[in-house]
């Protein structure tokens, strides 16, 4: 006992340090590009978010992270915008299609993303082409990694533009694509398209749809909208200018498609061991119960002493009785005895009453235990005989006792 507690003493201190220092040590930072309106690690939305509802209000912003068909179909929106901020836009066909009749009926999607799905893509006819190099005038990066972007409209538009760090793309949207231009025609209204912002190659980076009686604008850069970069004067300034396109009504801010579906854990535990709080407890519980099972199993596993248990004794009470009454010859008692039983077994078995002995109870004994009817009249007859003694002989017993056994042997 005294070597178990030691061995929990040490378990408890070792299990103790090592939370304590998973707790304490330092952690990198994360860069991954979550774009979640809860993350606040340097590619998280947080701010934007919050941002959001300072300007349009707290009450016209709200998070979706269901299918877009289900929200947008099971309800009825008006003058709102949906906001896709992620690495990769790739709505399912029933999403796409569902977004699209929310933008003609006179709403508007602003996507800001790396890569546009096909589907969704070739629903539009839209084209994305690439420069090559990284030669500051070729593409607008420059040697550290900056990608250059500048607004159209000159009341947004500034002398120097504006540099996006840490992450960028050389991809803009070829508008001038024959394929684009045709499939635009197709569409309700006047559809046309406005270039919002560009490369230092003239080269679209940021555009404006009109679909219907709304607007599709798509940003072909997530970054400038991260954490990391909300934090910079310029980068607040450019956010801003992006977003002052969006016009005052609802906002739907997207957390279904992020890191492929909604950015937010799809379960509890994805949820906990996200959470590096929550993940430390978690591990701690479960090796707590695991010692617990350990633990336990050797107590659970003693051995249990064998228990005698009561000898059957009706055999040598029922001899005793047997015994009381042939000593003292007492045979119409045994008769009388046997007699009961007899009628016991058959209430039990035939589910026949027994209290007067008559002739419809020798018919029906007769007829439910298979036994001729001669016989069971003789049966009765002699319990009758004997019910009437007040003395009964040695052989008369026996005799009845042949009877009463013959019938139960033969009896179905």
């Amino acid at each position: 006992m005294l070597k178990d507690k030691k061995l929990i003493a040490m378990l408890s201190v070792s299990l103790l340090v090592a939370l304590l220092i998973g707790i304490y040590q330092p952690r990198e930072i994360d860069w991954t590009p979550t774009f979640s309106a809860g993350d606040k690690i340097p590619n998280g939305t947080y701010v934007l978010y919050h941002s959001l509802q300072d300007l349009y209000g707290s009450e016209n912003v709200s998070i979706n992270s269901q299918p877009w068909y289900n929200t947008l179909h099971e309800n009825d929106f008006t003058n709102s915008t949906a906001v896709f901020i992620q690495k990769e836009f790739n709505p399912t066909p029933l999403d796409t299609k569902e977004l699209l009749a929310f933008v003609a009926a006179g709403n508007n999607i602003f996507v800001s993303s790396e890569g546009i799905g096909q589907y969704f893509s070739d629903t539009l006819g839209l084209k994305t082409d690439e420069h090559f190099g990284r030669f500051l005038g070729k593409n607008g990066v420059d040697s550290a990694g900056k990608a250059y972007t500048n607004f159209t409209n000159p009341k947004l538009k500034t002398e120097n533009g504006y540099w996006i760090n840490k992450e960028y793309t050389s991809e803009y949207f070829d508008v001038s694509d024959t394929g684009f231009t045709k499939a635009m025609m197709n569409y309700p209204g006047d559809a046309e398209v406005t270039v919002l912002a560009e490369d230092k190659r003239n080269s679209p980076l940021f555009i404006r749809i009109k679909f219907g009686n709304g607007y599709i604008l798509l940003h072909n850069h997530p970054y400038p909208f991260s954490n990391f970069h909300m934090f910079e004067a310029s980068g607040r300034e450019y956010v801003e200018k992006c977003l002052s396109y969006v016009p005052q009504g609802k906002i739907l801010w997207d957390e279904f498609y992020k890191s492929g579906n909604g950015g937010v854990p799809t379960t509890k535990l994805s949820y906990i061991l996200a959470t590096p709080a929550l993940k430390w407890a978690y591990y701690t519980a479960v090796a707590a119960l695991l010692l617990y099972v350990i633990f336990n199993i050797k107590r659970r596993q003693r051995i249990i002493p064998l228990v005698d248990t009561y000898p059957n004794a009706s055999l040598e009470f029922t001899q005793t009785v047997g015994s009381l009454y042939f000593n003292r010859a007492d045979h119409r008692g045994i008769a009388l005895k046997k007699i009961s039983y007899l009628m016991e077994f058959i209430r039990n078995r035939y589910n026949i009453d027994t209290t007067e002995i008559t002739v419809e109870l020798a018919q029906k004994i007769a007829h439910k235990s298979g036994i001729k009817l001669e016989t069971v009249d003789h049966l009765l007859a002699q319990i009758v005989g004997v019910q009437q003694k007040k003395w009964l002989s040695k052989i008369e017993l026996i005799d009845l006792n042949h009877t009463i056994e013959y019938f139960k042997k033969n009896c179905q």
